[in-house]
């Protein structure tokens, strides 16, 4: 928590030295606040603490990001029907912008994420996705795919799962971890 809290006073100093060569100065209208990599919320007391501290300081200093702010959240969506994920999210969800990542259809998605007993997690993701669907509306629903060499010959497949479910805001990354050829 300390450091989530030294990031959130970084960002304040940086408005208020107001650098014009840095990325944070007084043009800075708003500021999304990420959580992604791992399984963010398997934290959710940290990132909870973050977003308190950062409307404090927003409220003691009467800043304009008070109004100005989200927070996103990128989740495997594994932990989401924990209460306390649950609660977490009614509280902040005008706050928030919450998304699952969903790597297509179900056997796209299988091959690619499993579980930690090594099966398949689309059921329990695809479940909370419709969930977070329902609640917010299905018009506000965003995803966000991981490109792999498994899925990449499959990609008008997945984007055409992800219109089927009337979600047209795909976000897509590929891992880091393999070594990307020309041909890929």
């Amino acid at each position: 928590a300390s450091t989530a809290e030294n990031i959130i006073d970084l960002l304040f100093r940086l408005y208020d030295e107001n650098d014009e060569n840095m990325v944070i100065n007084h043009h800075t209208k708003g500021i999304i606040l990420d959580f992604i990599g791992g399984e963010p919320l398997m934290n959710i007391e940290v990132i909870e603490h973050t977003i308190q501290y950062f409307i404090k300081r927003c409220l003691e200093k009467n800043h304009i990001w008070l109004t100005n702010f989200r927070a996103s959240i990128s989740s495997n969506g594994m932990l989401y029907f924990q209460p306390e994920i649950q609660q977490f999210l009614k509280k902040y969800k005008d706050l928030i912008h919450y998304s699952i990542t969903l790597d297509g259809p179900k056997e796209i998605h299988d091959a690619c994420r499993v579980d930690h007993q090594g099966m398949g997690s689309f059921d329990a993701v695809v479940s909370a996705w419709d969930n977070w669907a329902d609640t917010i509306g299905i018009q506000n629903m965003t995803t966000k795919i991981t490109i792999a060499p498994e899925n990449l010959p499959y990609l008008d497949t997945i984007f055409n799962f992800f219109f089927s479910k009337n979600c047209y805001e795909i976000h897509a990354n590929p891992i880091y971890e393999h070594k990307w050829t020309i041909e890929d």
